[in-house]
């Protein structure tokens, strides 16, 4: 499900458990300790005055010290310069001077961003989890799991090898996703469709998603607008979606397509 967070009126500075964000000499600076990182993004969204959309986070604490011009620039910091992003100015509000903007928070990228790290801005983002078991152990795991009747164990375990391919050259994992392309669930296609994107980029998965476009619901529908960022023939079907929020988000990256260099 993506979470929208929408805020329009920016302020200079606020604290909440933990974080700081304000504006000085025309930056934004960010403090954060074990912060939560949902009301992490609500308070950068509320100071900005920006509007953020995302479907999923990877994890649930953050502790950062972040300085950027904008909100783009402290969601960069937060997660890593890898982390994709699709940004749209927003009209500069009455009486203000601060530009604010909307943006969508890929999550097909975050699973591969890493830990930024510059005099200016250091994150750390830490998941509370309990020791994984040996690699070897936990594919095998999942590998099995990831041939049971039960849908949710199934949408588990794909979800798991799909983030294993990013960096593994097990060819049984690979088998295992491209398996799940033809799940009769979309949301364990989508996961497949996920972690075979990551290795082998989207065109190696543009069936399915022009399937999940055509015939999945409108959550599902923004889930696999996600992976698309080149293909001009998807992005512009996603265009005349029924849902608002699938034709913005392809909008978005239309334009960005036509201006490569922004």
């Amino acid at each position: 499900m993506w979470a929208i967070i929408e805020c329009g009126n920016p302020v200079h500075a606020a604290t909440d458990s933990g974080v700081v964000v304000e504006r000085i000499a025309g930056q934004w600076h960010l403090d954060a300790r074990h912060a939560d990182l949902p009301r992490l993004l609500d308070m950068v969204a509320e100071r900005t005055g920006s509007k953020l959309h995302y479907s999923w986070l990877p994890a649930p604490e953050v502790t950062a010290t972040c300085v950027a011009v904008d909100a783009a620039g402290l969601l960069k910091c937060l997660f890593g310069n890898s982390v994709n992003m699709a940004v749209r100015d927003l009209p500069l509000a009455t009486g203000k001077t601060a530009a604010a903007s909307e943006i969508w928070i890929m999550g097909s990228t975050l699973g591969a961003a890493k830990q930024a790290a510059t005099s200016q801005c250091q994150s750390s983002v830490s998941a509370a989890a309990a020791e994984a078991p040996a690699k070897e152990l936990a594919i095998a795991t999942w590998l099995q799991q990831a041939r049971s009747k039960n849908t949710g164990e199934r949408l588990q375990a794909v979800s798991e090898l799909a983030r294993l391919n990013a960096s593994s050259d097990d060819a049984a994992i690979r088998t295992a996703l491209q398996n799940a392309l033809a799940d009769s669930d979309s949301r364990v296609k989508l996961q497949a469709i996920g972690g075979i994107a990551s290795r082998d980029g989207e065109e190696a998965v543009m069936q399915p998603l022009a399937q999940i476009l055509r015939n999945g619901n409108a959550e599902l529908r923004l889930m696999a607008l996600d992976y698309i960022e080149t293909d001009q023939t998807l992005l512009q079907m996603a265009a005349r979606d029924a849902d608002q929020a699938v034709r913005d988000l392809a909008s978005v990256k239309l334009e960005q397509l036509a201006q490569p260099d922004r």
